[in-house]
């Protein structure tokens, strides 16, 4: 049985399945993110680092460690390429950097977009031991200063 070349060509699964995986990853990484402000793991200092996945939340954006993201040495763009957002939406950051007055900031690829919603529930369930662990300590405090 022939294939028919026009069929494979006209095919859009990819592209579906691809939007339904970046409206999924934007929906849980403001999920994620806002709970990583609350529990004031948000900033360059902090983040998680869970099954492999590095990430950090920094004006309400979750970013992911990409290291297997296109570097280009002549590029002044390369300071900022370790890390890209989850979330689909492009945006354009105007802040001084070395002298460099902007520079855009590109979503991760679809293999770490996949990682990263493969692995929310564990992202997720770790929040939660961390939030455990800041309600144990102020309980903690709260006893030991009762009488005071």
């Amino acid at each position: 049985m022939k294939t028919d070349i026009n069929k494979i060509l006209e095919r859009q699964d990819y592209s579906r399945m691809t939007e339904s995986l970046r409206e999924k990853c934007n929906k849980v990484a403001e999920t994620i993110s806002k709970k990583m402000k609350d529990l004031e793991l948000d900033g360059t200092d902090e983040g998680l680092f869970v099954n492999g996945i590095k990430l950090f939340c920094v004006d309400d954006w979750l970013y992911i460690h990409t290291p297997e993201e296109e570097k280009d040495n002549n590029d002044y763009r390369d300071y900022c390429s370790e890390y890209r957002p989850v979330s689909t939406v492009d945006i354009y950051k105007e802040f001084d950097v070395d002298g460099v007055g902007h520079f855009d900031i590109f979503s991760c690829s679809n293999k770490r977009a996949l990682k990263f919603l493969n692995n929310a529930v564990a992202i997720i369930e770790e929040l939660g031991k961390i939030e455990q662990e800041k309600v144990d300590a102020i309980s903690k405090a709260l006893e030991a200063t009762e009488k005071l």
